[in-house]
Parts: C-alpha cells; sequence; structure tokens
C-alpha cells in the first residue's frame, strides 16, 4: 500500500483496527482469479458493486478489503479499504460449520474514495492476493496440527478413564493402535508444516509448492483424526457437551477453507507437470 495506508499497520498489530479479507465469491469457488465484482472510477472516488461469499467476522470487523476489478470484468484486480457500515453494503450473517460468524457481502454502488484503493496505480494484484491466500492457508495447516496434537491428547486422558468390560480401554491393544496411528499422523502433518515454514523464512522459490503439500496432508490428516477422536468416545463425541465434535468442527473447517486438498492438489499438478 501507499505510505499513509502503511500507517494503519500499527493499529492492526495493536487490534484497534479489524479488518476481513472478502475475495471468494458466490461462483468462484476455490478459484483464486475469479473476481466479477466491479470498481468504477467516478471523479476521485470508486463505485464498487458485486457479491462476496460468506468471509469470517466480516459482520463485526471495522474495515473490509474487498477485491474488484477496475472499470469491466476484464480489468486488472485491484484491492480496496471499504468501512463495514458503508452506504451500499448488505452484510447477511450466518454461521459456519465451527459456530464462528461470518457474513456475505453484496456492494450495491458503494462509493469509496481513491485512495482506498491499495498500493499505486492500476497495476493486477491476482499476485498478490494468491500470496496472501499461501499464508492464510499455512496458518489454517499449523492450528490445525495444533488441534490435531490437543484432540489426540484428549482422546489418550479418555481411554485412561473409561472401562469396559471391567478394564480400562486404554488397556485394549487394538485402541492403543488407533491412539498411536493418530499421534503419527499428526507428526506427519507436523513435519510438512514446519518444512513449509522454513521455506518461507528462507526465501525458497518452492516456497508456495511446499505450502500446496502441507495444506493436502494436513487436510486428509485433519479428517482422520477428527474421525478416529469421535469413534474412540463413542456415542458421546457428537455431542455438544464433549469438546472433540467441537475440534472436529474446525478440523473439517481448516480443511476446505482456502482449498480442499484435491483443489491444492490440481494446482500442484498442473504447475510440476
Amino acid at each position: 500500500g501507499t505510505q499513509d495506508q502503511q500507517k494503519l499497520l500499527g493499529e492492526i498489530a495493536e487490534g484497534k483496527l479489524m479488518l476481513a479479507f472478502c475475495h471468494a465469491e458466490p461462483d468462484s469457488g476455490y478459484a483464486r482469479d475469479y473476481v466479477r465484482t466491479i470498481a468504477r472510477r467516478e471523479g476521485n472516488d470508486y463505485v464498487i458493486d458485486g457479491a462476496k461469499s460468506h468471509t469470517i467476522a466480516a459482520h463485526a470487523v471495522d474495515t473490509l478489503i474487498v477485491s474488484a476489478r477496475l472499470g469491466s470484468d476484464k480489468g486488472p484486480v485491484a484491492l480496496f479499504l471499504v468501512p463495514r457500515t458503508s452506504a451500499g453494503i448488505k452484510l447477511s450473517p450466518a454461521p459456519a460449520l465451527d459456530g464462528r460468524r461470518g457474513a456475505a457481502v453484496t456492494l450495491t454502488g458503494v462509493r469509496v474514495p481513491a485512495s482506498a484503493k491499495l498500493g499505486d496505480g492500476d497495476k493486477d494484484q491476482t499476485a498478490t492476493i494468491s500470496e496472501i491466500l499461501d499464508r492464510g492457508a499455512i496458518a489454517l495447516c499449523a492450528e490445525a496440527v495444533g488441534a490435531m496434537a490437543a484432540v489426540t491428547q484428549i482422546t489418550v486422558d479418555y481411554l485412561k478413564t473409561r472401562k469396559q468390560f471391567g478394564e480400562l480401554l486404554s488397556k485394549f491393544q487394538v485402541l492403543q493402535h488407533r491412539l498411536v496411528d493418530m499421534s503419527v499422523t499428526t507428526e506427519e502433518a507436523r513435519a510438512l508444516v514446519h518444512a513449509a515454514l522454513q521455506a518461507i523464512d528462507d526465501g525458497d522459490p518452492q516456497a508456495r509448492q511446499a505450502i500446496w503439500k502441507a495444506k493436502i496432508k494436513t487436510a486428509q490428516c485433519a479428517r482422520f483424526v477428527g474421525g478416529q477422536a469421535i469413534q474412540l468416545h463413542g456415542g458421546m463425541g457428537m455431542t455438544d457437551e464433549l469438546v472433540v465434535g467441537h475440534y472436529y468442527k474446525r478440523l473439517a473447517m481448516c480443511e476446505s477453507l482456502l482449498g480442499d486438498a484435491e483443489w491444492y492438489l490440481k494446482q500442484l499438478a498442473a504447475e510440476v507437470a
């Protein structure tokens, strides 16, 4: 962004300014270059029209970061800082699978000053958006690894206290094997996440592929570990009163948010072909 826009980074870091990244659209799927929202220049302002899919916290933040094409549906993609309470914005709040709230956003004639456009000039920001989403993806992977480790430990503790046929469940060898599988699966995901983070820190040109590989593996591992935790807790693993069910929902979100394993596999295959 410009120097004036960069001054906002301090407020963001301090938690004084809350943002939501509104990029995905109702028909976009996981495609990162699909943008049908249009920003038309009118004098010293831009007028934005379009719709964005459900975005976590969009209903509660101070400012929305909105992607839009300049001038027409063939124009370059730009990013705009749009106050959430701007005239012409309609929010449709709803909970996500894991209970976190967000909102779909409809923009109709939303007027913002030219200074609301991030950066100088009319350079297409698709590559920047892709990099942002990659950083978001590896953050989700790290969160999923932490959730998998937590739910594995919760399951171990449960099997050490629950009895069946007069014996602790933790003494049944078949269940021990399943706990080991959960632990090994978690560590497999952790290894790929650490490798991707190291690649980012080192400026490795293959860092993007490392992130994609981590997302693929973490998505697969999250579903397995979360499912095993519920199975080993029995029927009550599905209840709202037990935390493992909430972990499973969050892991399911980590699996699919910003792209699922199948989507990243296709991107990886296309890049290495």
